[in-house]
């Protein structure tokens, strides 16, 4: 009797054949039915792959150069929460937080104005009490969701809340290549 340490599981032959098979195949290139579209003309840059605070800063600039997004008239009079004791010291601050909102729209789609408030929300400071969490403002939220969908960037979500269009996904990733370009370029 062979010992336990000596013992190997035998395979059938048709096991081995079948490995022997494929270690034999060789890797083939497949056929490409655009050869203008490969992958070595388009790197497929997206929002993931670039610094999100440059993408940011980048995609404000876009919606304020393009004039389309439309602002309200209140954006220099309003807090951004009740937590808030000053309005935004940045008086581009609706832009910057629409890039930011579909940035966050890109990564996690379904997001609603409840969702936003949330993710905006921040440290109520009660004083000598201790502080706790309260969301941001909800008209805030509204009305930058309402201009992205002016702006066809964003869509109702039949499921709730918002998500991206085609068009936006589109715009997003061009941006994203350019600031990765420029990274590049600085590198």
């Amino acid at each position: 009797m062979k010992p336990v340490s000596d013992f190997k599981p035998q395979r059938s032959n048709l096991a081995r054949e079948s490995v022997r098979a494929r270690a034999n195949t060789r890797w083939k290139p497949r056929l490409t039915l655009f050869p203008s579209l490969s992958a070595s003309k388009m790197p497929g840059i997206t929002v993931k792959d670039v610094n999100q605070q440059e993408f940011v800063r980048a995609l404000a600039a876009f919606l304020k150069k393009s004039g389309k997004l439309k602002v309200p008239d209140w954006v220099d009079l309003v807090k951004l929460g009740k937590f808030k004791e000053l309005a935004p010291s940045d008086e581009n601050w609706f832009y910057i937080r629409a890039a930011s909102t579909v940035r966050h729209l890109y990564l996690r789609g379904g997001a609603g104005v409840g969702s936003m408030t949330k993710i905006y929300g921040g440290r109520n400071r009660n004083g000598v009490c201790p502080a706790h969490y309260s969301v941001g403002s909800k008209n805030v939220a509204r009305k930058v969701l309402q201009a992205l969908e002016l702006l066809k960037m964003i869509e109702k979500d039949p499921n709730g809340g918002r998500r991206l269009t085609s068009q936006g996904t589109r715009d997003l990733d061009r941006i994203a290549g350019q600031v990765a370009a420029a990274n590049k370029k600085a590198v």
